[in-house]
């Protein structure tokens, strides 16, 4: 189960279980979903960005580090505006402020 698409059903499925009020199901998911991508060559840096956000917002969610929620969303932002994509790194900022 390591391929691009097993990545991006672990992405869907955190994603959902973020969106229904379950974060500690969506963390599992989404940090295999990080370490497959991360793992893999061709991985389209935009791509990674957005899984790690959605992992920092459902560590904080779930009540988990909030160091490590912070830390992974600072690389999505940072990956997000090196790529080009200023609207992406901007909402990642946003966040970023208002977890103060």
């Amino acid at each position: 189960m390591r391929s691009v698409s097993s990545a991006k059903a672990l992405d869907v499925l955190g994603t959902a279980e973020l969106r229904s009020g379950r974060p500690e199901p969506a963390v599992v998911a989404l940090e295999r979903a990080v370490a497959i991508r991360a793992g893999g060559a061709g991985t389209a840096p935009g791509d990674l960005a957005a899984i790690r956000f959605t992992l920092a917002k459902a560590i904080v969610a779930a009540h988990g580090p909030a160091a490590r929620a912070r830390k992974l969303a600072e690389e999505a932002r940072d990956a997000l505006a090196h790529s080009g994509d200023a609207r992406g790194a901007g909402e990642v900022s946003t966040w970023l402020q208002a977890q103060h």
